[in-house]
């Protein structure tokens, strides 16, 4: 029993090792895209064990490097760009030391860690930037978690979008019922068989602030924790055609720039 238990320990100790043996910062052009503004896709990636591929933390992101205005250049890259990414590295090293020690890992349970970020442009064009980040992270659960998150810019001076500047009425009934059936669609419901509570969703149910918009339509996104009982599934979306989404903006909202032909 004591050779065992020292050899598991021996063991836990050269996967603690891997950590700091293994780890490695990469930093590559990964692609660009071109539109009202150029961007530059880095890859930040770091290696904790290499005989262990459900082990990964693996970041990229974007960085504006053309647009007419520096100033604005220099504020929208200062949103986007993580500058702490050495310090967020730590931290999941750290996390994933503590999960290892307490639960370590076997041919039979396996251990699922990672932390895999991304970013969609999903509209550069016609003086507006609509990007999402999406980040998938599991802790060595049952379950991981998914995460999007919407930014979306006027590029005439830097400034975020939200989402009071695009609709008028968040709580005009017409709007909310629209927005919940198309929701019960996204996850595999009958709109038809809606009811006024709508009960799939949270008591506390409300207009996310979460959006993106694309040529051709305005996207709201929800996540399953918005739901009862609906797990950790693909986050729920609502997709607003302009012709739908247009009676519910603000007069001279930005966005209209976007259907006006």
């Amino acid at each position: 029993m004591k050779l065992q238990n020292a050899l598991m320990i021996f063991i836990l100790i050269m996967v603690i090792g891997t950590i700091e043996s293994f780890g490695q910062a990469v930093k590559i052009n990964q692609s660009y895209i071109k539109g009202d503004v150029e961007l530059q896709f880095w890859q930040y990636k770091k290696i904790l064990n290499p005989k262990d591929t459900n082990i990964q933390f693996n970041i990229i992101y974007p960085e504006i490097i053309n647009n007419n205005d520096i100033s604005v250049r220099i504020l929208l890259n200062s949103k986007l760009i993580d500058n702490e990414l050495e310090q967020k590295f730590k931290e999941f090293a750290d996390e994933y030391k503590t999960s290892i020690a307490d639960n370590p890992p076997s041919d039979e349970y396996p251990l699922d860690y990672h932390w895999i970020e991304n970013w969609t442009v999903q509209y550069n064009s016609n003086g507006l930037l609509s990007l999402v980040n999406s980040i998938s992270e599991a802790t060595g659960g049952a379950h991981g978690n998914y995460k999007e998150t919407s930014f979306n810019f006027d590029l005439s001076n830097g400034r975020g979008i939200i989402i009071t500047d695009i609709i008028s009425n968040q709580k005009d009934p017409r709007f909310i019922k629209l927005l919940m059936s198309k929701l019960a669609a996204s996850v595999e419901m009958q709109a038809a068989d809606l009811k006024d509570d709508f009960p799939p969703l949270k008591s506390d149910f409300k207009l996310t602030e979460n959006f993106y918009f694309t040529s051709m339509a305005v996207v709201f996104i929800y996540s399953s924790g918005d739901f009862v009982s609906m797990g950790s599934g693909p986050n729920p979306e609502a997709v607003f055609p302009f012709d739908e989404i247009k009676p519910f903006l603000k007069k001279g909202c930005i966005l209209e720039k976007l259907f006006k032909k």
